[in-house]
Order: C-alpha cells, then sequence, then structure tokens
C-alpha cells in the first residue's frame, strides 16, 4: 500500500511502557489483536465501498475476499498489517492475449489504460483511520488491564 496508508501513533508512549513490562510474546500478542480490531473497522469499509463503488459481481467478489494479514516478521516496536484480498481467488488474475498478468483489484484501485481508478482501499483508509487509533487505543489498555488482572 502506499505512504498514505501507513498510520504512525504519537503519545502511545504509556502503552509501550506497560507494554515493555510485559512478557515480551504477551506483550505481542495484546499488540497483535490490538492493531488486528483496529484494522477490521477499515475492511468493513473496504468491504462496504466495493459493492457501492465498484458494485457488480466484481465488487461482491472483492467485498467477499478482502482479509486482514498480520504481517509476519515485525519490529519490536513497529507493528503492521494488511487489507489485501484472498491469494487463493483465481479469478483476480486476468492474462491478456499476449500473455500480460494483471491484478484485478489493484487495477481497479489505481487505474488501468484509459480506465479512472476506483479508490475503494484508499477511501476507507481515509474515512477511518482516526477511529482506528481510538480503537487501538481502546483494546491496547482493554488488554493491558486483563493482563495486570492476571497478575
Amino acid at each position: 500500500m502506499g505512504d498514505g496508508m501507513v498510520l504512525k501513533l504519537e503519545g502511545f508512549r504509556e502503552f509501550d511502557a506497560k507494554l515493555k513490562r510485559l512478557v515480551p510474546k504477551v506483550a505481542k500478542k495484546i499488540v497483535r489483536q490490538a492493531t488486528k480490531a483496529a484494522a477490521k473497522n477499515t475492511l468493513k469499509r473496504v468491504k462496504e465501498n466495493a459493492k457501492s463503488m465498484i458494485g457488480g459481481e466484481m465488487g461482491d467478489l472483492i467485498a467477499r475476499n478482502a482479509k486482514v494479514f498480520v504481517f509476519k516478521h515485525q519490529r519490536r516496536g513497529s507493528w503492521g498489517v494488511q487489507i489485501g484480498m484472498d491469494p487463493r481467488e483465481k479469478r483476480f488474475i486476468h492474462i491478456s492475449t499476449v500473455g500480460k498478468r494483471s491484478y484485478i483489484p489493484s487495477a481497479i484501485e489505481y487505474g488501468h489504460g484509459n480506465a479512472r481508478p476506483i479508490p475503494y482501499i484508499r477511501r476507507a483508509w481515509a474515512e477511518t483511520k482516526q477511529q482506528d487509533v481510538k480503537i487501538m487505543g481502546r483494546e491496547l489498555k482493554k488488554g493491558i488491564e486483563r493482563e495486570a488482572k492476571r497478575g
């Protein structure tokens, strides 16, 4: 995804300090859950946008196959997720008569040839990123408090 889809959180030092006091495996779990919960908010909007902005059979196909993927390799203090399409869906690949392969969801998002872009993912991100920050903060707080109660 482009630079506009990176969310840098400021003011989360309190959470970071509390997370560092936890066992690393538990802290990672809390952050992964919070990050995924925030991304699900955007995912919901991506699916709505696919149906309304693209419409038809392809809009429904994109909405059904959009998923949240948590990055496998993450550095301490940096976490990420991506909203993408299920890689097992073969109908997203278009092969032209000359053998050129195109990925249909990207062609729709960014445009192709003379077709204008339909930024269903970028618009969803712009509309939900402030809510995502609040959701992530709330989920981090819940997770830290849950672990504090466990002792």
